[in-house]
């Protein structure tokens, strides 16, 4: 097993994105203008159906972008695959299609435990006891301890669905590079010796874009009428995304070429090992 060097591996993935800057425009400067566009247009008074239906297709456009950026971006580190100069790309074929594959997976992963302690954060009744101990009123135990064990539990699940999706993310490489076969169990196998190199290196490039937004997201919310801050705060969600996505992807794949350095391969069937005996 290969031991991850989590660091120098963050650095290496902003190293990249500082030197082809002009490549992630190329890459994403299509895919963001379309999700600008549906993002203003959802603005405008549209009969319901209309409405639901451009929430469908920023939703759609939004995952086909992830995973074409995401595969784009491995293969311009693993194979220097450019852009052609000058020219924005919109590239969505089978290998997107299949990257998607892999990634709505692990983005579901992550998406569940973080939804539930979003609406726990805004459940004011289950807060009620904490904020009436603060103001020295009476002492709602049972309250109190399943506000503490819900917060405890939801964080305890968000940290364990990231590292295993820090774990799984290193497949999205090899299905850049048209691997074969069924990827999941092949990078977890291989990856159980790196869980907390990769979580933190993970964290290292996804916080620094994703923490401003959150923050500025918070501040707009307080500020504004929700009717205007919702779209402003996804107007902002985008740049923001694709920018955490690129890191991400130009991190696991340095990892997965230090991971390549022990081949990842499928083990041989039993009836393979028993011929071969």
């Amino acid at each position: 097993m290969v031991k991850i060097a989590a660091w120098p591996t963050a650095i290496e993935s902003y190293r990249i994105l500082f030197r082809a800057v002009g490549e992630f425009l190329y890459r994403s400067g299509g895919w963001m203008t379309g999700l600008l566009v549906a993002v203003l247009a959802k603005m405008l008074p549209w009969p319901t159906w209309i409405s639901w239906l451009l929430v469908i297709v920023t939703v759609l456009g939004a995952a086909a972008a992830a995973a074409s950026l995401t595969i784009g971006w491995c293969r311009l580190i693993l194979q220097d695959e450019t852009t052609d100069s000058g020219v924005i790309t919109l590239t969505f074929g089978r290998r997107e299609l299949r990257g998607l594959s892999h990634l709505a997976p692990i983005a579901l992963l992550s998406a569940v435990p973080l939804t539930l302690l979003a609406l726990l954060v805004g459940a004011e009744s289950w807060w009620a006891p904490a904020f009436i101990l603060m103001a020295r009123g009476p002492l709602d135990l049972f309250g109190l301890l399943r506000l503490a064990l819900s917060l405890v539990l939801l964080l305890a699940l968000l940290v364990g669905s990231l590292v295993a999706s820090a774990r799984l993310l290193i497949a999205l490489p090899a299905v850049a590079l048209d691997e074969p076969g069924r990827q999941f169990p092949l990078v977890w196998r291989h990856s159980q010796d790196s869980l907390w190199p990769l979580f933190f290196g993970w964290l290292v490039c996804v916080l620094p874009a994703v923490l401003p937004w959150a923050i500025i997201a918070l501040y707009l919310y307080h500020a504004l009428d929700a009717s205007l801050a919702a779209p402003l705060v996804e107007l902002l969600a985008y740049p923001v995304g694709f920018l955490a996505l690129a890191l991400s992807a130009g991190f696991f794949s340095y990892v997965y070429a230090q991971l390549v350095d022990t081949p990842i391969a499928p083990e041989a069937p039993a009836a393979d090992a028993l011929a071969a005996e």
